[in-house]
């Protein structure tokens, strides 16, 4: 029974070819647009000693675990175009042609 529920590795390629153009523009939306993890600050108590305090955004938690999740999935489909996209868009910031004021 669950040899039945695959799919066969031709089906699956030409479903990966058909959507290709539309899963590399997901991509490059989500590398470009990908929410911050979690911040952790360092500060000092009354004590004078180190501490990490966590600065709680649940909603930027959820979205940053999701748009990760999402580009996992995207990465196990195609490795190699998911990291040709994260060098193009790291190589932008270090040139800082992609760098935007804020």
């Amino acid at each position: 029974e669950i040899l039945q529920l695959m799919v066969s590795p031709d089906k699956l390629s030409a479903r990966l070819t058909t959507y290709a153009p539309v899963l590399k523009q997901v991509r490059i939306a989500v590398v470009s647009r990908m929410a911050k993890p979690e911040e952790i600050l360092i500060v000092q108590d009354e004590n004078g000693e180190l501490i990490q305090e966590e600065v709680p955004d649940t909603d930027e938690i959820i979205m940053y675990n999701s748009m990760r999740d999402t580009l996992i999935y995207l990465t196990h489909l195609n490795p190699s175009e998911t990291t040709e996209i994260m060098k193009d868009k790291l190589g932008n910031e270090v040139s800082a042609s992609d760098f935007v004021w804020h």
